[in-house]
């Protein structure tokens, strides 16, 4: 924790002497950063196959990150980030957390560093290349290229190009490649990147259509493993996927996002995969007390899991880069997939590996004051599959929070708690799981 103040301090000092704006326009150069800080607290978070639960845990993380961009002329700039992120353990690390170094200072890792060119072919061409943050609608398909060192980074080394075809339509070609682990790392910890010691590439496109009442997106995405750590369980997937999102009036509207997945795994057991996913919300603004602007919402959201019938086939949905907390912390680590297909460890796992769920769930969002707002949550969690350490499919009942409040322009915050009370998917006698997190926010 001391360090954690230290690290604030420097730089809440050190932004003290730096100007109302830090970009020289003349020039073409612009810089800036931020530091996060979070204290973290859970206890007695199930995994559906293990040994034990995660027991209580409490630490903090800071993360410092700086960047600087420069623009050469208005259709070509350069942007680099540097990114570090250590953590203080208040108590022991629970069994099967990783043991590699986390603490002060850790590793500089190179978080961006690429090159935008725009106004190509008349203005309908821009291209971004290099390392780069790559999020594309709700995040479920792509948003995580670096999964395994939490929220820390999330960038793919990729080329993409964007056409715009007129009339409000556009389409994204897309590449990408990333390591196991960062070679360029300073003071590398060896930290891994992506799970169960993978390389994995990514070719793709992504059309977006822009409507006043009825955008849609449609997408083709195919993703090569290559598992590092032996010689087969390689990988080739493609999905295949549609997101409707209607406005039906000015208080009604809709999301409806549907993937197909086929692939094959180059494996002496599991050789074809196929998945499904259903992610479905309605959201209402409420007629009523316009001052905290309250909204309600009815959601589903079905990722398929492996049908313990079939022999040679994997009927889970296989993640794509979405590997982020989807249903806030709590559930990265109990919704997390089996290890076991067939009675053998051919499924991918890991930390927010999601597949096997099936969770309606409803919400409402509201503004507390001016400065800040609530989003609540209830998530009522099955499994699509029996596949866990219990006698049937229902996870429990998961409930969130998180409050956000900002003090400045500068200065933000915010507060998660969630709760989990599990069902008979996970061994008799699981008890209520509890997770907390309190967040600083500080950027220059």
């Amino acid at each position: 924790m001391k360090k954690s103040i230290l690290a604030l301090g420097i730089l809440l000092a050190g932004a003290a002497f730096v100007p109302a704006t830090s970009s020289a326009a003349q020039s073409g150069l612009s810089w800036g950063g931020d530091l996060r800080v979070r204290l973290v607290n859970w206890d007695e978070i199930p995994i559906a196959r293990g040994n034990s639960d995660l027991n209580q845990w409490q630490y903090h993380r800071t993360r410092t990150r700086v960047w600087g961009q420069y623009n050469f002329s208005p259709n070509l700039a350069v942007k680099g980030r540097l990114v570090n992120e250590f953590w203080d353990h208040s108590s022991d690390k629970p069994t099967g957390q990783p043991a590699e170094s986390k603490e002060f200072p850790s590793e500089v890792v190179v978080d961006n560093l690429y090159i935008d060119v725009k106004n190509l072919l008349g203005g309908k061409l821009s291209l971004r290349l290099g390392r780069q943050d790559m999020i594309y609608g709700t995040g479920k398909m792509i948003l995580d290229g670096t999964p395994e060192d939490g929220s820390r980074t999330i960038y793919f080394n990729a080329v993409k190009a964007q056409y715009k075809a007129g009339n409000k339509l556009s389409i994204d070609l897309i590449g990408a490649m990333n390591k196991n682990e960062d070679e360029f790392a300073i003071n590398s910890q060896s930290r891994n990147l992506s799970p169960n010691d993978i390389d994995e590439s990514l070719a793709g496109i992504y059309i977006k259509k822009g409507h006043a009442n009825y955008p849609f997106e449609a997408y083709y995405l195919y993703k090569g493993e290559d598992d590092v750590s032996t010689a087969n369980n390689d990988i080739d997937l493609h999905t295949f996927g549609v997101r409707l999102m209607p406005k039906i009036s000015k208080s009604l509207s809709a999301n409806l996002e549907v993937a197909y997945q086929s692939g094959e795994m180059d494996n002496d057991v599991i050789t074809d995969i196929g998945g499904v996913m259903v992610d479905a919300k309605l959201a209402y603004k409420l007629p009523v007390a316009p001052a905290i602007k309250p909204v309600v919402d009815v959601s589903y959201y079905y990722l398929s899991g492996d049908d313990s019938d079939t022999t040679t086939e994997n009927e889970a949905f296989w993640q794509v880069f979405g590997r982020w907390s989807q249903f806030k912390e709590l559930a990265v680590y109990s919704m997390v997939a089996s290890n076991n297909v067939n009675g053998t460890n051919q499924l991918r796992t890991g930390p927010a590996w999601w597949s096997n769920i099936s969770v309606p769930s409803v919400g409402l969002k509201m503004a507390v004051t001016d400065k800040g707002n609530l989003d609540l949550r209830a998530h009522w969690m099955m499994a699509d599959e029996d596949d866990g350490n219990g006698t049937g499919t229902n996870r429990g009942l998961y409930l969130t929070s998180k409050l956000k409040y900002n003090f400045t322009k500068a200065i933000s915050s915010h507060l998660v708690y969630e709760f989990l009370n599990p069902g008979d998917y996970y061994a008799d006698g699981t008890i209520n799981s509890h997770f907390i997190r309190t967040e600083l926010m500080y950027k220059f």
